[in-house]
């Protein structure tokens, strides 16, 4: 009994009152000295290789809201001026250092550089290269509203690259709207808010009466039937994002993930086990998780612990695939395994990449921004 308690309870606006500078519209005020900064200044310092500066300008919160002032943003982009690649790299370091602040902080920045790019000159992006490193700043502005922004956001930056450039949308950002709807259907999902079966019972105890469906309340059944339209729709996006070799193995494993909420269980091991993650090792441990999970659904709870198992080498310690190994070695009367799995979980800890799930590519920013950084300074 000791062993099954300890497995259940381990599973159980940037300010506005600013006075502008005299010096620019931008001017930094250094409190601790009598220097002042404009973000010319910051650029420079930049550009001549001090890449911290923009983290120690931008990144502290009692200071921020007098170091860019975006309340009028065509004030921005008439400091921004015409296409400078540089400034480009510039604006999306700073959208990574705000968050520091605030999440809203990126969303204003990532907004105006997205104004800035869109409008880069005709000769500079001529070039495939050019064009190439335009498709890798829109990823790391796509990947910091993933973490920063609702899905709403991801939705509205996509949609709007697209219109804007009239080409057909780039990979990563194709596979970030899918995420964006599988967001959105996560985050909506009934369960959050909608009682339990044992909630009708309760009320005809009573004496009340509730119309009903299919043995569920009316409003259960209707919010199930949307969720399930919800998950429909992101199915189909990451179909098509299957369908592009980039992100074929991510989109696979989504919408594995996908069709197991859906109850298509063999089709959810199939678009599993097609995946082959590479040295993605997030992704890897994505992949393993949720065949466990199917395979458990499957009925073939050997295969699905040694799927846990898997996990827990690619990432030992991880909350999500020790509580579940932990668990069916209960549902199988494993009760000593079962325990010491619990308990190896508060001796073993780790980063579970099962948190990082709904924020997409933003695990990606660091780097994209380093290949920015290489091509562009």
């Amino acid at each position: 009994m000791t062993a099954r308690l300890l497995v259940c309870a381990i599973a159980c606006c940037l300010a506005t009152g600013a006075t502008r500078s005299r010096l620019s519209p931008f001017s930094i005020d250094q409190r601790d000295s009598s220097q002042r900064v404009t973000l010319d200044a910051v650029l420079a310092a930049y550009l001549g290789g001090d890449v911290d500066v923009v983290s120690r300008t931008f990144g502290q919160s009692a200071t921020f809201p007098d170091r860019l002032r975006l309340n009028d943003p065509r004030e921005f982009d008439r400091w921004l001026g015409s296409w400078d690649r540089r400034k480009a790299l510039f604006l999306i370091e700073v959208a990574r250092a705000t968050a520091e602040v605030s999440p809203r902080f990126p969303r204003i920045v990532v907004d105006a550089g997205r104004r800035y790019v869109q409008t880069a000159g005709v000769g500079e992006l001529a070039t495939q290269e050019t064009a190439a490193h335009i498709h890798l700043w829109h990823r790391a502005a796509a990947g910091l509203l993933q973490k920063y922004g609702t899905s709403l956001h991801v939705e509205a930056y996509a949609r709007d690259v697209a219109v804007r450039t009239g080409a057909p949308l780039d990979a990563r950002l194709m596979l970030a709207r899918a995420v964006a709807q599988e967001r959105n259907c996560w985050d909506r999902r009934p369960s959050l808010e909608q009682p339990d079966v044992e909630t009708g019972v309760l009320t005809r105890a009573a004496g009340a009466r509730v119309q009903a469906a299919n043995g569920f309340p009316v409003f259960r059944e209707t919010n199930v039937t949307v969720h399930m339209a919800c998950l429909g729709q992101a199915l189909m996006r990451f179909e098509d994002a299957a369908e592009i070799d980039e992100t074929r193995d991510e989109a696979r494993v989504r919408g594995g993930w996908i069709l197991f909420q859906i109850g298509r269980f063999p089709e959810a091991l199939d678009w599993l086990d097609a995946a082959a993650p590479q040295d993605d090792r997030d992704l890897a441990y994505w992949r393993t998780l949720f065949r466990a999970r199917v395979l458990d659904s499957l009925r073939r709870p050997e295969d699905a612990l040694s799927a846990y198992q898997a996990a827990l080498t690619l990432n030992p310690g991880a909350q999500s695939a020790g509580v579940g190994h932990a668990l069916l070695l209960m549902r199988l009367d494993r009760t000593q395994e079962a325990d010491a799995s619990a308990r190896a979980l508060r001796v073993v800890t780790g980063d579970d990449p099962w948190s990082t799930y709904a924020m997409g590519d933003y695990r990606f920013v660091d780097r994209w921004i380093e290949q920015l950084r290489t091509a562009w300074r």
